[in-house]
């Protein structure tokens, strides 16, 4: 137990050197707040390093072999094109705008602090306590995301028996998390279920203190405390990080993407949006939404455009190589008759069937299995109610974003899932809007007024590094 602890935390090391130096590369622009804190960098350094050591390790794999020195390897060639690039094109970093310190509202900022200390060790012996219930995690970690792992670990190369549609579920989709559990077990030499079990929870606390870190950047620590209550007080959120659900790391790449394309970092926000689809299938949506929202800046600055390249191509590339080469054909764009989709997209009971379940899963805050939500209706009503703060504007694109993808994650149930709808909305929607919760919180508690919160200076625009 011991050596396997060691062997997990010394696998983190070159993710998070990996991470950093890839701050430095695409860094935080600090014109729309102070500079990025320690506790914002660290787990954005890690959780994006862990994802491009993924795509680093599956692609020399794929071309060397699954063998240690090739995991070793990947890793150090990680970092030598990340000191490279940092070398080559770190930007000197503007001075920082400091964040106008409340005047009032102290006990309410007191108030919030200490609700956020109190559900993050609730928080956190809740999901330790699943980890050990559960030691596998649930369905979806059992039958997609660990078995992956154990057939990646054990038949690297036999890609007939890695990817067999015949007795695996789901083998199309990307393998980020699979791939990073089997980095973890090539460092700890052995298969441990101790390994999946950590990269779940580990995702979601770096989930939790990248949203407290960037709210605290724009907004103070108090209005930071409300945003990490309003995460952790979201016992889904909480249960399927400790279940080993790929959900919470592709909310993860998505909340970094969102908050680099706010802070005016392009390459970074690539990054994230392309980590988010190396992670899931419906992260392409996302990295397709915000590209689409985004492109009318981007296109105009050749430096942004470069940048975006450079940030989205080593999890690109190894999606395109995985899904070209290696993958089957998705379940869910299976060939389809146009009789059939028009059928569905005629049937005016699927519109109702959907916004009905949609609707459920936006209204409820429960971990209730299959059926837990987030509570996204009571952040609208707050909205509502308070409404943002003044002269602070509407961060439309990143919004429109969100809003595009939630209507893509409803016409696939409208339009093109061949399963039987109940289940399929009973099991998967709720997850799918797990997904856009933390960067829904990140954009909504940076411009929404907040009783004793500092008001915000007024955003940098996405533009490229330097």
């Amino acid at each position: 137990m011991a050596a396997s602890v060691a062997a997990l935390l010394a696998s983190l090391l070159a993710p998070l050197a990996a991470g950093l130096l890839l701050l430095r590369v695409a860094p935080l622009r600090p014109g729309d707040g102070p500079g990025p804190s320690a506790l914002l960098r660290l787990p954005l350094a890690l959780g994006l390093g862990l994802g491009l050591c993924s795509a680093m390790s599956f692609l020399t794999t794929i071309v060397l072999g699954l063998k240690p020195w090739v995991v070793l390897g990947s890793d150090a060639l990680l970092l030598v094109v990340m000191f490279v690039l940092s070398r080559a094109g770190a930007a000197p970093t503007p001075p920082a705008t400091p964040v106008p310190t409340p005047t009032a509202g102290g006990r309410a900022r007191l108030l919030w602090r200490a609700s956020a200390a109190i559900l993050a060790a609730l928080g956190a012996v809740g999901a330790v306590a699943t980890a050990i219930a559960r030691p596998h995690g649930d369905g979806d970690a059992i039958g997609i995301w660990n078995m992956r792992a154990h057939f990646l670990d054990q038949a690297w190369g036999q890609w007939n028996v890695v990817f067999w549609e015949g007795g695996l579920a789901h083998v199309d989709y990307p393998l980020a998390v699979p791939m990073l559990v089997v980095r973890a077990w090539t460092y700890a030499g052995t298969q441990t279920a101790l390994v999946p079990a950590a990269i779940g929870l580990l995702f979601t606390a770096l989930t939790a203190l990248a949203l407290g870190a960037a709210v605290a950047r724009r907004r103070g620590p108090g209005v930071a405390a409300l945003a990490v209550v309003a995460l952790l007080g979201s016992p889904f959120f909480v249960a399927q990080g400790a279940l080993q659900t790929a959900d919470i790391p592709m909310a993860f790449f998505l909340l970094a993407a969102v908050l680099a394309a706010v802070s005016g970092a392009p390459g970074l926000a690539a990054c994230g949006a392309a980590l988010a689809a190396w992670t899931k299938n419906e992260g392409a949506l996302c990295a397709g939404a915000l590209a689409f929202v985004y492109a009318p800046l981007v296109l105009r600055r050749p430096r942004a455009l470069l940048a975006v390249a450079l940030g989205a191509a080593l999890p690109v590339a190894a999606l395109v190589v995985f899904k070209v080469w290696l993958a089957p054909s998705n379940d869910l764009a299976a060939v389809q008759t146009f009789a059939e989709l028009w059928a569905r997209a005629t049937d005016g009971a699927r519109y109702q069937q959907v916004a009905g379940a949609f609707l459920d899963r936006l209204v409820r805050l429960s971990a209730e299995g299959e059926y837990g939500g987030c509570g996204f209706a009571a952040l609208a009503g707050y909205a509502v109610l308070a409404g943002r703060e003044r002269g602070w504007p509407v961060p439309v694109r990143p919004l429109l974003a969100l809003a595009l993808v939630g209507l893509a994650y409803a016409a696939i149930f409208v339009l093109i899932t061949p399963y039987n709808l109940d289940w399929h909305l009973r099991t998967a929607s709720g997850r799918l809007l797990l997904q856009l919760w933390p960067a829904t919180l990140l954009l909504a508690f940076m411009t929404l007024r907040v009783p004793g919160g500092a008001p915000p200076p007024r955003p940098v625009s996405l533009r490229g590094e330097g």
